[in-house]
């Protein structure tokens, strides 16, 4: 705002995305995160639980009626010229993948199925999209853009952000991209900029943050 980077707390919610109108039922929620999209026939309703399982699921709208898609850690969803995508991935110990699926209706039985759409060099933590319809993906020591061809462009390599992060990891709860050439990736205790996305990506640590 006025050229100065405005910082406020994280607060993690159990529901994100947007909410449905019923509960959903104990044996599909035990703990974790859930992410929810609205679709023209019901709801789709992401888990990610990495203790318990994580979870795609279709619910119809008035949450009577279900059906599970795919067994996945999902971390989120994004709407993108008429299609949907799902970000899904974990990132524990020594495991850190993820990709990028579109989530489309089966011309057959018309239940909802997931397409592989793209690879990530690591797990997804936040989708943003740019004014050319690429999403700009910030995972867990990486920064990708995955194009609508299904091709991923590494933007900043995990190498990059271990030599500015050393010993910590790198977990971002949120992002804002500024005329598509400059993302502000928020994360704890840090904003971090990176700048000239269109070209050659350089990494500034902006605002330390005082935490406890």
């Amino acid at each position: 705002m006025n050229g100065r980077i405005m910082v406020r707390p994280h607060e993690p919610q159990a529901i994100c995305g947007e909410k449905p109108p019923f509960n959903l039922p104990e044996s599909f929620y035990h703990s974790g995160q859930l992410t929810c999209i609205k679709v023209s026939d019901g709801w789709l309703i992401g888990k990610d639980d990495t203790h318990y399982g994580g979870d795609l699921s279709w619910f119809s709208n008035d949450g009577r009626h279900s059906y599970s898609i795919a067994k996945c850690n999902v971390r989120g969803f994004t709407r993108l010229r008429g299609r949907i995508f799902m970000a899904q991935g974990e990132a524990m110990l020594d495991r850190d993948f993820g990709g990028i699926d579109e989530l489309v209706k089966d011309e057959h039985s018309s239940k909802w199925i997931v397409k592989k759409f793209a690879e990530l060099p690591s797990c997804p933590w936040l989708i943003a999209v740019d004014q050319a319809g690429a999403m700009i993906i910030a995972g867990s020591f990486s920064l990708s853009k995955v194009l609508l061809t299904g091709e991923t462009v590494t933007l900043i390599e995990p190498e990059q952000l271990m030599q500015q992060f050393p010993g910590r990891y790198f977990a971002p709860s949120s992002i804002e991209l500024l005329d598509d050439d400059t993302a502000y990736i928020g994360m704890d205790q840090a904003v971090v900029e990176i700048r000239h996305l269109r070209s050659k990506p350089t990494i500034h640590c902006h605002v330390l943050l005082q935490t406890g």
